[in-house]
């Protein structure tokens, strides 16, 4: 018999916020983003989802089994056990406990690693319970299974000690709404330092792999890397309303396989799918171009891992792009697994993604559990930042999901006057503030244009991980480039405390001092 946890007795008052809050609809956020909007169109069937999961709770409560004394029930677990009462139930991303701590496993060969998260993987499948619930989805580095559950199989591994976390499998939205000076990258370029040798993966719409803003400077090889492509899409066919925006409609492919696509690319027609070019273009543009302003991205030496992790929900009214958290999750399984078995070094991973209007005051590590997992993998054993946009609602106090996981490196953006622009959220737990205002990168196809929103702030930063790598041979860890860059940076003041605006040229020019190893 698997072992089980208790919890004391709020789920009741819990269960009843929860409810009340799906029943408002939240409509100060309905007007956003199109995944806000449909699920207020969606009311009907979360309200018989909230109430069924309501009388769950109460029956739990009283009977004493999922949650006893001993282990408060989180809002966010109350808030899926609602959602699990839809027919067909709901996704959920399950964060497992394994055999060995996550400390031993770092030191581990990477096909042990792999063995002892998969044994964990197979004990829980095998532990989920009912005809209705069934795994989705496995992940190689990440002890993390995507499975569709209905309320009774929610319940009962909620309380299993062997799953250490359950989160939704939300959609995130895009977060877009010269800076080379303010920063001084020429400083940095000047120095030797601009990135080279280094790899920035975009987790975002994919990239135009052709663009000359993204090709060996004088030449027509592209910086974008052919065999790091991937392709993350359609929830692994698991939801009828979404479909894959992969080429040929699969779910998911990494590498080129046969040439068929270009930088993951998805169609540039589709609204939107142009959003992954233009960060890879502040990532890492380069050079002198028609009709250009002779400007340049971040890290010019820096090439690209893009990777499409966007589906198309498509609710009759035409495709409305959004990124699942299960895809994006793939989408960083396979950055580790290329950053341990390809013979290129990654510095990032940028989103330039989120849940518009969440508004977060605090980290959500506990309502995202895989996240944390994920980003923590990456930062403490391959030494690769996961650089996050904090969102466009002009919060004051908080941010976007997922750049709320403590972990993550969180961005705010600054306009070129060194302003925290009008529509940027900050917070005192931002890590830090780029130039994310009217800025001039590339778009499909062949094209550039101007782009606002912490999405372009984002990709600053993780060009100045690239740049930061690239100087310390890839040595340092995320940590001790994350203060290098807060403490080179230029202080800006607003909101009522004060983050630094990254300066590359700064931070390229310091060097490892006392008290800057952790």
């Amino acid at each position: 018999m698997p072992a089980t946890r208790t919890a004391t007795p709020r789920l009741f008052a819990v269960l009843l916020a929860e409810v009340r809050k799906i029943f408002l609809c939240d409509v100060t956020r309905s007007n956003k983003r199109s995944a806000i909007r449909r699920s207020c169109r969606e009311r009907p069937r979360i309200l018989l989802s909230s109430y069924a999961g309501l009388l769950l709770g109460i029956s739990l409560l009283f009977a004493g089994t999922a949650f006893g004394a001993g282990r408060n029930p989180l809002p966010h677990e109350m808030r899926l056990l609602a959602l699990a009462a839809a027919p067909g139930g709901t996704r959920v991303l399950v964060t497992l406990q394994t055999t060995i701590d996550t400390i031993s496993m770092k030191g581990m060969p990477e096909q042990q690693r792999h063995s002892v998260i998969a044994d964990a993987q197979v004990t829980f499948a095998a532990q989920l319970p009912g005809p209705k619930s069934r795994v989705i989805r496995n992940y190689r580095a990440f002890p993390i299974v995507l499975a569709q559950v209905d309320q009774t199989a929610l319940a009962y591994i909620l309380q299993l000690e062997s799953v250490r976390g359950v989160q939704e499998d939300h959609a995130n939205q895009l977060l877009d709404n010269s800076n080379d000076v303010i920063m001084n990258t020429g400083d940095a370029w000047n120095s030797g330092f601009s990135g080279g040798d280094e790899v920035v993966a975009v987790l975002d719409t994919g990239v135009q792999e052709s663009h000359p803003f993204l090709s060996v400077a004088g030449t027509n090889a592209s910086r974008v890397v052919a065999e790091l492509e991937g392709c993350f899409s359609g929830v692994g066919g698991s939801a009828s309303s979404v479909s894959s925006l992969c080429p040929g409609g699969v779910y998911s492919e990494t590498g080129n396989p046969g040439g068929h696509f270009d930088g993951a690319n998805c169609d540039p027609s589709v609204g939107g799918c142009g959003h992954g070019t233009h960060v890879a273009g502040i990532v890492a543009g380069t050079g002198v171009y028609v009709g250009g302003n002779n400007e340049n991205g971040m890290a010019i030496g820096a090439n690209i891992m893009p990777i499409q992790v966007f589906s198309c929900y498509n609710p009759g009214t035409g495709c409305v792009i959004e990124a699942f958290d299960s895809d994006i999750i793939a989408a960083l399984d396979w950055v580790h697994y290329a950053a341990v078995n390809a013979t290129y070094r990654i510095a990032a991973a940028n989103l330039s993604l989120g849940i518009s209007g969440s508004h977060y005051t605090s980290n959500c590590d506990a309502s995202a559990s895989a996240y944390k997992t994920a980003i923590d993998t990456l930062r403490d054993m391959d030494a690769i930042a996961t650089v996050i946009a904090a969102g466009n609602d002009g919060f004051t106090d908080g941010v976007d999901y997922p750049a709320c996981v403590s972990s993550a490196i969180a961005v705010s953006a600054t306009d070129n006057l060194d302003n925290l622009a009008s529509f940027s959220n900050s917070a005192n737990f931002v890590s830090l503030y780029a130039p994310g205002v009217e800025v001039y990168s590339s778009i499909p196809m062949s094209a550039y244009g101007y782009l606002s929103g912490t999405s372009m702030a984002a990709p600053q930063v993780a060009g100045a991980f690239a740049i930061l790598q690239s100087k310390f041979d890839h040595l340092a860890t995320i940590d001790q480039l994350l203060k290098i860059l807060q403490k080179t940076g230029k202080s800006i003041s607003a909101n009522g405390y004060v983050r630094a605006r990254i300066d590359i040229g700064a931070a390229a020019d310091d060097i490892f001092v006392d008290g800057l190893d952790d």
